[in-house]
């Protein structure tokens, strides 16, 4: 794989994959970058108590 010099890599048109806070994307696009927006979260993991708790309120 050829490697880019910095200038190579500055001057190179910026495709974004944005994995955080949508105004970070909105800013992106408002500056006409190439940008998606991926609704991502970890997973919350809850002790065996809460679970139960919360299977029987929902």
């Amino acid at each position: 794989m050829a490697s880019l010099s910095k200038n190579d890599l500055l001057n190179s048109k910026l495709n974004v994959i944005n994995l955080g806070l949508d105004i970070f994307f909105q800013s992106l696009r408002d500056q006409s970058i190439n940008a998606i927006q991926v609704d991502w979260r970890p997973s919350t993991k809850l002790d065996k108590e809460t679970e139960d708790i919360l299977s029987k309120i929902l």
